[in-house]
């Protein structure tokens, strides 16, 4: 599984998995490198028929209830990022999540990061959230707190720069990489 995409398709309860078979319909000639989790319950119900790339099932006990929080939807929520954490892919792509039916389900993080931070992390180490386009990746310094509780210190802001440097140099083979604070 090394070598491939692995997408979640996020909270049942939400637009997870029909944005993400309609944005894999623009990736067909990537099928063979994608594995989406998910549940063919949820598919269905999201009139995704003839979806035609491979699916891992992951249980899903609950009735679907559109735009609900609910605790089975937390549940399977968190349990797809388990999953996608312990096949070891080469990426893992998230559609939306409920933090509050996480949060119902016995499960309490600020986002996705967090939770892939819990399953992925050792020695110390913290998940950051990097978006990449073209040319331009950001990486944020702080994430979902409210602006009035922002703190962070210098040796906070140096650490991520270097940080995101070695993984750039090292991961991403940018030699001179360049950076905008």
């Amino acid at each position: 599984m090394n070598n491939k995409i692995v997408i979640t398709t996020g909270d049942p309860n939400g637009i997870g998995a029909e944005i993400t078979v309609q944005a894999l319909e623009e990736f067909k000639a990537l099928k063979d490198n994608i594995v989406v989790l998910s549940n063919n319950s949820i598919l269905k119900a999201n009139k995704c028929g003839d979806f035609d790339f491979d699916v891992i099932e992951v249980p899903y006990t609950g009735s679907i209830n559109k735009g609900l929080d609910t605790l089975e939807g937390g549940e399977f929520s968190y349990r797809l990022l388990e999953k996608a954490c312990q096949l070891k892919p080469r990426a893992i792509v998230t559609a939306p999540v409920s933090k509050k039916a996480m949060n119902m389900a016995g499960h309490f993080y600020n986002g996705q990061t967090e939770v892939l931070e819990h399953f992925l992390a050792h020695d110390g180490q913290k998940a950051e959230m990097l978006f990449l386009g073209d040319a331009l990746r950001v990486l944020l310094l702080t994430r979902h707190v409210p602006l009035r509780d922002v703190s962070f210190t210098q040796e906070e802001v140096i650490s991520k720069v270097r940080n995101l440097y070695k993984f750039f140099v090292t991961k991403m083979g940018i030699v001179s990489p360049k950076f905008a604070l």
